[in-house]
């Protein structure tokens, strides 16, 4: 079973190498931004 193709591999875009350290950073930030907002409402009233 070998497949004379092209190879099958998702294209990776290099256009913004600060892109994903950003978006990481973003994603890892907000929720816990929110979770913190949301403890802090809940204890502090």
């Amino acid at each position: 079973m070998s497949y004379t193709g092209p190879d099958f591999e998702p294209p990776q875009p290099r256009r913004s190498p600060l892109r994903r350290p950003l978006t990481v950073a973003v994603a890892a930030l907000v929720p816990g931004a929110l979770l913190g907002w949301g403890v802090y409402a809940a204890v502090g009233g």
